[in-house]
């Protein structure tokens, strides 16, 4: 008998992961650092650095859209990414150049596939300015980024403080 309710308590439990792990997501003000890098939101100050790396050919390719033609582009882009709250801007800790961007997403196809039906999450888009490649500057992003996702998550849950600092070195 005991075994059955502690089954059934996972199984609740396992949904309200995977509810809260899908729930909307918003940067609200969130500041991520890590050992060379301050993830944040975008600025309006921030438009001739994204634009600098955006509009390079090949950059925005290997991310699946097109280089940025002229700047209003790029701050047509980047005024949606400050009103949907859901980009990181990659910032260089040193001078706090922003060098590329971390988007954050519904995976959006649970439904579709069914080998994935019980399994629930976000997707990440990123792009990283060429003069910074193969630095390991978007692998300490992307961890960055997903470790805090994980701690969101599990805070709520109830299983951390809303007052625990998060900081990834």
């Amino acid at each position: 008998m005991e075994t059955k309710i502690e089954i059934g308590i996972w199984r609740i439990r396992r949904y309200e992961e995977r509810k809260n792990m899908n729930a909307d997501f918003r940067i609200d003000g969130k500041v991520i650092e890590t050992k060379r890098l301050i993830l944040r939101s975008f600025k309006q100050t921030d438009l001739e650095d994204f634009y600098e790396y955006a509009s390079v050919e090949g950059v925005g390719e290997m991310a699946g859209w097109k280089h940025h033609e002229n700047i209003a582009e790029s701050q047509s882009i980047m005024n949606s990414f400050i009103s949907e709250d859901k980009v990181f801007a990659i910032c260089l800790k040193k001078n706090n150049k922003v060098i590329g961007t971390v988007g954050i997403e519904k995976y959006g196809l649970e439904d579709a596939l069914t080998e994935f039906k019980d399994y629930y999450g976000r997707e990440l888009g990123y792009v990283l300015s060429k003069d910074y490649w193969g630095k390991g500057l978007m692998p300490e992003a992307v961890n960055a980024v997903k470790d805090y996702l994980r701690l969101r998550a599990y805070r709520q849950q109830g299983n951390i403080h809303e007052d625990a600092e998060y900081r990834v070195f």
